[in-house]
């Protein structure tokens, strides 16, 4: 058997050496390409909330989403004198397009009207609602609510009340008659 000499054991441990440092440079590099710069989601428009009643100036209020009854009483210039703020739950939070009535002392509030958030109607939450709560919705049974709640975790929540149409088995009928019985509030 012959042996190789010193200098071949050398040349040929670097060769090796090179080789195996190219095939792991090789497998380790950073894929070639254009990288991906992601976008923040878009900033939600402020909230148009109506409030009346026993106010300084009633009026329309914009709201950031997320606001509460007593920030769009203080935009209003506050309660009047006769205010009866005991009926108000002004921790609540607004929807967009509500409308809020303060009532006067001695007033009972009509049927359905909604003082903070004491609505005789809660609308659901579409970001934010139980299965339970969905399957409270006229024609949304176990499945169209397992549907939303898969829905809304995949595509990281709604941000409009049209988008329960791109859930499966949700058509415009359906919009039509949930639109007033949902909202969105952000994710």
């Amino acid at each position: 058997m012959t042996t190789w000499p010193d200098w071949c054991k050398v040349t040929f441990g670097v060769f090796v050496g090179l080789l195996t440092g190219a095939i792991l440079f090789w497998i380790a590099r950073q894929p070639d390409g254009t990288p991906i710069t992601l976008m923040p989601r878009p900033t939600p428009s402020p909230y148009q909330v109506f409030i009346t009643g026993a106010v300084t100036n009633p009026g329309v209020y914009e709201i950031e989403p997320g606001g509460r009854v007593i920030t769009i009483l203080q935009k209003a210039g506050g309660e009047t004198s006769d205010a009866d703020l005991s009926q108000v739950n002004l921790a609540a939070l607004v929807n967009d397009g509500e409308k809020i009535l303060i009532p006067r002392k001695g007033e009972v509030l009509p049927v359905g009207e909604k003082s903070g958030s004491s609505s005789t109607t809660r609308r659901i939450d579409l970001n934010k609602a139980s299965l339970e709560e969905l399957m409270q919705l006229p024609g949304i049974g176990q499945d169209r609510a397992q549907a939303i709640i898969a829905y809304r975790q995949s595509h990281g929540g709604f941000m409009s009340i049209d988008e329960i149409t791109l859930v499966e088995g949700i058509g415009e009928g359906t919009l039509e008659r949930l639109k007033d019985l949902i909202i969105i509030t952000q994710p």
